[in-house]
């Protein structure tokens, strides 16, 4: 609103035009003969706003595009404040939708705020008010979706011209400088010194539609990819889809057949030419160009500083700029310096990126030129602020959406910015939702007062759309199970419940469906079908798998054996795995934690495919996985080479031919056996359900892919790719220490990032993902593991104090412990953590409650401890930690030139070596999964010191004829069996009893009845 008005200007007759000055003359005095003057000069009398037509109650479908409009009579011009809900929409407001400051490209697929851009120059929206940004020194075309998402969607940064008829991501772009978006969503862009227009098509695949790559002037009345044309700037399009080319001093036009043509311009350069034919002209390096509603074309004629303008007629005029004003008068009149681009907005109001007056001016369907944006500072600054406060620093393009707003390459902020536009008698809401339901007004001001007018309410109806679905369970029997679904919409709204698509199970106003004490029939797929007044929405199948805790089937049994022996004490379970076991001597736990060495002799070098792996060379084994059939997956790294542990124990290469040295690698073998590729420093590797191998080809810069028959191909490029995960449904996760950021990987191998560092993380290394696709990173300069939920949105600490160092913490919180360059991280199913505490030689785990402890590693380098308890073993730089599905702990033991397995899940069979009397007790075992335990039952181990001996034949006793008699000996407290056979087969048993202290006295009343027999002495 204008707060104050201007004196008038008295000229005395006959004073020098140059003389002529302001006369001071009393406001109160001019506005209080106001109306006498304007009637005296038979003026209509200056009156504040009359709102003639109100703003009117609306009920839409969600989605739908919603106007409010207000009509005004008095004297103009107004200003409109629309407000929602008693709070003003914002008014020329500037702010920043795109780049970062920073002058780099670090990739794509998130906000495209928190990414950067170097020197981008055009900009142009297509019908869906997708931005379309010309990314000039990073050879690339973005996209920011109308979820301000940033994508490539032409260029893949090579500076050169490459790819036309393939996709426009894999193509060579060479310093593009302007872009456009026809009717159809086709986008054209200026490929500036390769002398071309490229098209890309709504399929993403590219094309040349002018300039035969020669620099030059040639072609017209002919095939516009014939001609030569000479650094094309900047295109536009007209409503018939007619193509504009600034190309060096001449404007060119494409027509829908084809054919270029010049429409401005005689190629000198210069200003000349207005009020004739703008083919007989003079232009001076224009570098923007737009048409009207009317096809008039409006030239930025950059080194003339003015805005030119080609009627239907083909003549050519001045309408704004090469005077000396400024703001609030005639566009012709006003200086400009350097003009770039130019576009029009739905009213006819044209806008100008006055390049060197750091400026966008606006030019009204008056003709008077004002500043919308920027103080004519060269700096960044005033986001969130009045725009014409704010700083540019050489804008150069500009584009209008259909809503007004104004879109600005800050070509040397390496920004776009936006502009939101004064407020106008109609408010366009675009695609309401429920968020855009309440109240809406609007304030209309002059310079003679304001009037406010009716408030009216917006209803959004909606379809019910589900926003958290019911998800599948896995239910142990006999538990209880819920199934909950959340919807947006208008409600009230009506659940019903299905089971196996059919089956009615629950139909009302409840959005949680309980299934009490699950067991066998509950198991199937569950649907709820959600409807309101205004439709419905079906959920996707859940599904309820039952599991069963395990039980006990084969019990260990109960033994006696001499000392010095070997015994075996076994279980078998049902229920579903996998389990643990744990093993219990006299009611105290046995130790489940020894370390043994599964592959590798210590010697750094290759050798042994095709034998026990226990006796190969590895040379720095680093990354680690397993198959879903239990196969061992390592990464050899400076053998250059994937190698393979089978379930045997056999050691085979199943990518990489070596040789072997850090600076021996090398890249080679895409489409081809894995076992014929090169790959230089493979560091980490991944295998999915199918048996597709994903590996982290360092210094290669490359994710490498081996499909199940053995086929190597490229996944995607990166610059220093470390880690490789996958999730659940098997998405590939990628930490690239190159620029500290996470990747995803889709199948067709579209890369975005996920977690975008900025600084916060520092030479990530290993990663990985839970069950509900959390992420894990080994963030080893800030000396801790960093987690990022799943949605990607938040990163914390779950282990480690930032950049503390140093060992300590065992038994308390992760997150108070200190870590020493932590290298790997994996998790277990019941959501443990297992840190490669690399700089600490030592494995930790952090369990469920946050609490830290050693699992392997006393600190020391030495290679030792195979046999005993991890704990007690010497590990050096262990750097990746593995799980296989029964839960043991796999290490890449790396200067050990090992991998090390420690027995975490414990066995079904207890092996209990050289036995002694102090190992005689009881026995048993306690079976763990993660849907309960059960106890066997108790075996009892007897150890003898000795076996019972026949000592000799006494007669002394008084035997009776035919009577037969021995001494027994034996250890205090065994209880001896003597057995007789008369076959050596077939024993019975004649005798029993506990030696108390001396000998036991044998006597065989029966011998009599038999002609011999034979005896032995046991132990029972």
């Amino acid at each position: 609103m204008v707060s104050r008005v201007e004196e008038p200007t008295l000229i005395q007759e006959g004073e020098p035009v140059a003389m002529k000055t302001k006369k001071p003359v009393l406001k109160r005095l001019i506005l209080a003969a106001g109306v006498l003057l304007c009637c005296a000069l038979n003026l209509p009398a200056q009156t504040a706003p009359t709102i003639t037509t109100q703003p009117t109650n609306q009920t839409v479908l969600g989605g739908a595009n919603v106007t409010f409009t207000v009509a005004v009579a008095g004297t103009g011009p107004f200003t409109y404040q629309w407000q929602f809900n008693g709070v003003n929409f914002p008014n020329n407001i500037i702010t920043t939708v795109a780049g970062n400051g920073a002058n780099a490209y670090v990739g794509d697929g998130e906000a495209a705020t928190n990414l950067s851009l170097s020197y981008p120059s055009g900009v142009a929206l297509d019908a869906a008010g997708d931005l379309y940004i010309a990314d000039t020194w990073n050879n690339r075309i973005r996209k920011v979706d109308t979820q301000d998402i940033i994508t490539t969607v032409a260029g893949n940064g090579s500076e050169t011209y490459a790819g036309d008829g393939g996709a426009a991501i894999n193509a060579s772009l060479f310093r593009p400088l302007g872009v456009a978006v026809d009717g159809a969503g086709d986008l054209y862009i200026a490929d500036t010194q390769s002398q071309r227009v490229r098209k890309v098509d709504t399929n993403g695949i590219i094309t040349t539609v002018a300039g035969n790559g020669t620099t030059g002037y040639s072609g017209d009345g002919g095939a516009a990819t014939n001609a030569s044309l000479n650094y094309p700037v900047v295109v536009a399009l007209d409503a018939a889809g007619d193509l504009y080319i600034t190309d060096n001093n001449r404007i060119r036009k494409v027509d829908t057949n084809g054919i270029i043509t010049t429409v401005a311009g005689n190629r000198g350069a210069g200003y000349a030419g207005d009020g004739n034919a703008a083919t007989n002209a003079n232009l001076n390096y224009p570098a923007g160009v737009a048409l009207d509603a009317f096809g008039n074309v409006y030239i930025a004629d950059t080194d003339n500083s003015r805005i030119r303008q080609v009627d239907t007629n083909g003549n050519i005029s001045t309408v704004a700029g090469g005077g000396t004003g400024g703001d609030g008068g005639a566009a012709t009149n006003a200086s400009l310096n350097c003009p770039t681009g130019v576009v029009f907005d739905a009213l006819g109001n044209l806008y100008i990126a006055d390049q060197n007056n750091n400026r966008i001016r606006k030019v009204d369907t008056n003709g008077v030129i004002t500043t919308v944006a920027g103080n004519g500072n060269a700096a960044y600054a005033g986001d969130g602020g009045a725009a014409t406060n704010a700083s540019l620093k050489t804008p150069f393009g500009v584009a209008c959406d259909a809503l007004g707003n104004l879109y600005i390459s800050d070509l040397s902020n390496n920004r776009i910015r936006k502009v939101v536009p004064p407020g106008y008698p109609t408010l366009t809401l675009a695609g309401v939702s429920a968020r855009s339901v309440g109240s809406y007004t609007v304030v209309i001001t002059n310079l003679y007062g304001s009037a406010t007018g009716a408030v009216a309410t917006l209803t959004v109806q909606a379809p019910p759309l589900a926003t958290v679905l019911p998800a599948g369970q896995i239910a142990v029997a006999g538990s209880d199970s819920r199934f909950s679904v959340a919807v947006a919409g208008s409600g009230p709204f009506w659940y019903a419940w299905y089971f196996d698509s059919t089956n009615l199970l629950q139909s009302g106003a409840n959005s949680t469906l309980s299934l009490p004490g699950v067991s066998t029939n509950d198991i199937g797929n569950y649907t709820v079908v959600v409807t309101n007044a205004w439709g419905s929405v079906t959920s996707q199948v859940a599904t309820v798998a039952l599991v069963i805790p395990p039980s006990g089937t084969t019990q260990p049994g109960s033994q006696t054996v001499l000392a010095g022996a070997n015994v075996n004490l076994s279980v078998t379970v049902d229920g579903n795995g996998p389990f643990s076991y744990q093993w219990q001597f006299n009611g105290t736990n046995l130790p489940a934690n020894i370390i043994t060495t599964v592959a590798g002799n210590g010697i750094a070098d290759f050798a042994g495919d095709g034998g026990a792996a226990t006796n190969a060379s590895l040379y720095h084994p680093r990354g680690l996985a397993f198959d879903a059939a239990g196969s061992l997956y390592i990464a050899d790294e400076y053998n250059n080479r994937i190698r393979k542990v089978d379930t045997n124990g056999v050691i085979t290469s199943v990518a990489g031919i070596g040789p072997t040295g850090v600076e021996a690698g090398g890249y080679s073998g895409d489409g081809g056996a894995a076992t014929n590729a090169s790959l230089y420093i493979p560091t980490s590797v991944a295998v999915d359900a199918a048996g597709n191998l994903y590996i982290a080809d360092l210094f290669n810069g490359r994710v490498r892919h081996v499909d199940a028959s053995g086929v190597i191909t490229t996944l995607a490029n990166f610059q220093a790719p470390v880690g490789v995960a996958l999730d659940a449904t098997g998405n590939v996760y990628v930490a690239d220490q190159g620029n500290e950021d996470i990747y995803e990987v889709t199948s067709n191998s579209a890369k975005t990032v996920v977690v975008s560092s900025s600084g916060r993380l520092r030479f990530i290394q290993g990663v990985s993902v839970d069950a509900v696709g959390n992420l894990y990173i080994a963030d080893e300069l800030n000396q801790r593991i960093a987690k990022v939920n799943n949605a990607f949105t938040g990163l914390t600490t779950v282990a480690g104090k930032v950049n503390a160092g140093g060992f300590s913490g065992d038994g308390g919180l992760a997150t108070a412990a200190k870590l020493s360059y932590p290298q790997g991280v994996t998790l277990d199913t019941a959501g443990n953590l297992y840190i490669a505490d690399a700089g600490n030689r030592r494995i930790r785990k952090v369990d469920t409650n946050g609490i830290i402890s050693t699992l392997a590693g006393n600190g020391s380098t030495n290679y030792l401890g195979d046999g005993g308890t991890a704990t007690n073993a010497g590990l050096d730089d262990p750097e990746c930690v593995a799980l296989d599905a029964a839960g043991n702990l796999y290490i890449a033991d790396y200067a050990e030139q090992r991998v090390r397995e420690v027995h975490l899940a414990g066995s079904p069979t207890l092996t209990l070596t050289n036995v002694t009397a102090g190992m005689a007790g009881s026995y048993s075992v306690v079976i763990s999964s993660s849907y309960g335990s059960v106890t066997s039952a108790v075996a009892t181990l007897n150890v003898a010191i000795s076996a019972p001996q026949i000592v000799a034949n006494d007669s002394s006793f008084g035997f009776a004829a035919n009577q037969f008699g021995f001494n027994l000996s034996g250890a205090f407290g065994q209880t001896i069996v003597v057995d007789g056979s008369t076959n050596l087969v077939d024993w019975t048993p004649l005798f029993t009893n506990t030696v108390g202290g001396g000998a036991v006295y044998f006597c065989d009343p029966a011998s009599t009845n038999s002609p011999w027999r034979f005896y032995r002495a046991r132990l029972q």
